[in-house]
Order: C-alpha cells, then structure tokens, then sequence
C-alpha cells in the first residue's frame, strides 16, 4: 500500500493502520541515529519530533526515509547542532501533512 507516490515507506500487509503505528517511530530513530552519528540529545530530540501532532507515524517514517537519503555532510550546518534535527524532522512532516495527497 503506498499513501504517497514515490514513497514506499509503509506497506501495510496487515490490518494495522500506518498513521497510529509506533514502531515506524522507534526504527526510524535508530535508523537516523546509526546513519548520522546521532549523540543520545539528539536520538531524544528526533524522538519527541513525532509528538508535535498526534497520528502522524506515516509521515514521520517518510521524512525519516528522506533524511536517509541525503548525506550528514550535505546537510545544511543549522540542522547539524544544538539538536535541530529533531525540529526539521517535524518541520518537514507537518509540511507532508498538510499536503494535498487525493
């Protein structure tokens, strides 16, 4: 099942739906957190970034999935420290929600 053309992040091959499934929340973490490095702060700031509205799991696995896409060094400084990651994962999943997808 994609929600989302070109992005494949859930497939739903059972009956549990992708916007209130919280594993999606803890791969995608430990995802980031392997791929960039991530310290303990910055693991808890991408963690709590899911919570900014609730049953949004879906769109924070596709932001995670697109985070993964792009090289640590190609990532703009800001977003590198003071645990901004966290803020531009919500940032850029609130963008996806608000989103036309029909």
């Amino acid at each position: 099942m994609s929600w989302m053309p070109h992005f494949l992040a859930i497939r739903n091959l059972c009956n549990i739906s992708p916007l209130g499934y919280n594993t999606t929340v803890i791969d995608g973490v430990a995802w980031l957190g392997k791929h960039h490095n991530l310290t303990l702060p910055e693991l808890f700031s991408c963690q709590k970034a899911y919570e900014t509205v609730s049953h949004t799991q879906y769109f924070f696995g596709v932001v995670v999935q697109v985070l993964l896409s792009i090289p640590w060094s190609d990532l703009d400084a800001r977003f590198r420290e003071e645990y901004a990651l966290g803020w531009l994962l919500s940032t850029l999943k609130n963008a996806f929600l608000q989103m036309p997808w029909q």
